[in-house]
């Protein structure tokens, strides 16, 4: 079977303190939705959209984002990612953002949902510049649970590489086999079947903040969580849940928090959630 490659190349920039798109190309099943202005502070909302029901084997995506200096914008996806059975190939994304100076970025796409026998293979790369804010969310389905799915899917495969000013500052590479080696155990996932993850990237991250996060995972019984600081500018919340609902509401906390101490400002409620 060939490939089918779909690809995105945004460049955002700032005008009087709006963001607008300066350019844009995108070969299906890729495509943008016209940005949304949700709030006064000129920051842009945009859904990625992609008409087709999942991914399937030998599909390759590639998003390249770039922001120019003071420019904000918000990327969601329109609905999770099914990632459907496979025969002998995988299915591989690419994103590579580009965060100019003073500019923020807020990349929280809709759950991964691995079928059993998928294949996938995904890659991240964020370049900052000084003064940037990057906040990146992800929730991992074990698959598709209703129908008896959990942890049936051959591999999930997800690399992030972040650099702050050409400095490597953050680099993380999650390779789940459940078919080859047990996740549900005491070492990987124990008794939980869902994975979160929250990374937020500011000059303003410090020890303080870092404890203010520890304090309020604590108050989520159903989740097992923590939060690690980088070595400068970032740190990163992991999570663990019975389901998505507790998981996106510990995020959601943890975002607002990190959101207010490192920008001055609440998160705009999505209709979505």
């Amino acid at each position: 079977m060939g490939e089918n490659v779909g690809c995105l190349r945004l460049q955002l920039n700032c005008n009087h303190g709006k963001t607008y798109i300066e350019d844009c190309y995108c070969k299906i099943p890729l495509k943008i939705a016209k940005p949304l202005y949700l709030d006064d502070s000129g920051e842009a909302f945009l859904y990625i959209m992609n008409p087709t029901a999942g991914m399937l084997q030998g599909d390759s995506y590639e998003i390249k984002v770039s922001l120019a200096p003071h420019s904000k914008v918000f990327i969601t996806t329109q609905s999770a990612t099914k990632i459907y059975t496979m025969g002998d190939s995988e299915a591989r994304v690419k994103e590579v953002f580009h965060v100019g100076k003073y500019a923020l970025l807020e990349y929280f796409p809709d759950p991964y949902i691995p079928f059993a026998h998928s294949r996938f293979n995904s890659e991240t790369e964020v370049r900052l510049e000084e003064g940037a804010t990057v906040f990146l969310a992800e929730i991992i389905f074990p698959g598709r649970v209703k129908k008896g799915e959990s942890f049936l899917y051959d591999y999930f495969i997800r690399k992030t590489r972040i650099f702050h000013d050409n400095r490597l500052i953050f680099y993380d590479n999650m390779v789940l086999k459940p078919r080859e080696k047990k996740i549900n155990n005491i070492c990987v996932f124990d008794k939980y079947s869902f994975y979160g993850q929250l990374i937020c990237i500011s000059d303003k991250i410090n020890r303080d903040l870092s404890d203010k996060i520890h304090f309020a995972l604590q108050n989520h019984k159903s989740i097992k969580a923590s939060n690690s600081l980088f070595a400068k500018n970032g740190l990163v919340v992991r999570l663990l849940g019975i389901d998505n609902v507790v998981i996106l509401r510990a995020i959601t906390e943890c975002f607002e928090i990190l959101r207010k101490k490192t920008l001055g400002s609440t998160a705009i409620k999505l209709r979505k959630y």
